[in-house]
């Protein structure tokens, strides 16, 4: 019989042997066990077993998804249990503007409650959206603000136009796409009718005219004249356009306002050409030699080799307008 000092509770009990350390109390009983068990499994031996434990347990309650199928609107789900799971879909169009995507959103019962709702088709389209609304909200409550940001942007595309070439290519193609879109023809049809747009475009008007007909060099001005002259020879003349062969404003390069590059086309056929360049313009007018050259008889004028326009009977008094002018 020996007095001692338990270990967990610090109380003196009376140790029937000299290997007890922990007094009668359950209590002290279990803490002991804990601890015994919580040192155990911190040596390696521990580590290496409870690892094992964790393996047979997590293979043998393992579910895996094994098939996904959408069948008629319906979302199927098959697991390895042999469980299925099925799930309704939405037939939805995305909410971002200028965006006509359409996508599959899951109907359960947190969408009655307008929790967990798909409203956009991807992520980039929600991050738009939400940026467009935080400018609209800057404009109303602190448009000072908003004029810094705009000013800060537009002195990191200025950098970029000046250096990066890719830059201004996407730029490029980014105006192109937006053109070719309904909403752009209809903004500028609306434009067009306000007096704020038909001073603009009057003022382009005057500079093209500027540029073009009023830098003209002094051996050019009788040649012009003598062309116009000649219209008055032809047919329909108040549905004829003059058309520069080469383009002022192309992509590959720019003509002149000489009179070697006139010629006279229906109002149709220069609209269908527009900008493009003459090669191109060649190539369409082969496809449809027969169309466009009823156009012209109306006018009194044909196609030559190279379909550049010039009138089916010869001038007879193309002496005189030589005289006169040259």
């Amino acid at each position: 019989m020996i007095n001692k000092k338990c270990i967990v509770c610090s109380k003196k009990f009376v140790a029937k042997q000299k290997n007890n350390i922990i007094c009668s109390n359950n209590a002290c009983k279990k803490e002991r066990h804990y601890l015994y068990v919580r040192k155990y499994q911190k040596s390696k031996k521990g580590i290496e077993k409870t690892r094992e434990l964790v393996k047979k347990h997590y293979y043998k309650n393992r579910v895996i998804l094994k098939e996904t199928k959408l069948i008629n609107g319906v979302y199927i789900k098959k697991y390895s249990n042999g469980k299925i799971d099925f799930k309704i879909t939405l037939y939805k169009k995305c909410l971002k503007s200028n965006c006509n995507n359409t996508f599959y959103s899951i109907a359960n019962e947190s969408i009655k409650l307008g929790k967990f709702d798909k409203k956009y088709c991807s992520k980039i389209c929600q991050d738009k959206e939400r940026k467009r609304i935080q400018r609209i909200n800057l404009a109303f409550y602190r448009p000072e603000k908003l004029k810094e940001i705009n000013k800060k942007r537009a002195k990191r595309k200025k950098i970029l136009r000046l250096t990066d070439e890719n830059f201004r290519l996407k730029e490029i193609q980014r105006s192109k796409k937006y053109r070719q879109t309904e909403n752009y023809k209809i903004n500028q049809i609306k434009y067009k009718n306000t007096p704020k747009g038909k001073l603009t475009y009057q003022l382009m008007r005057l500079k093209r005219d500027l540029r073009t007909k009023y830098n003209i060099p002094k051996q050019e001005r009788p040649k012009i004249k003598m062309f116009f002259m000649k219209k008055e020879e032809l047919k329909n003349i108040t549905n004829l356009h003059l058309d520069h062969i080469y383009a002022l404003n192309c992509k590959n390069y720019s003509g002149l306002h000489v009179a070697n590059n006139f010629q006279w086309l229906p109002s149709e056929l220069n609209i269908k050409k527009s900008n493009m360049p003459f090669d191109d313009w060649k190539k369409l007018c082969k496809q449809n030699y027969k169309e466009y050259s009823k156009i012209l008889k109306i006018h009194g004028l044909k196609f030559n080799r190279e379909y550049i326009t010039t009138p089916i009977k010869n001038l007879t008094n193309t002496k005189k307008y030589e005289r006169l002018y040259l």
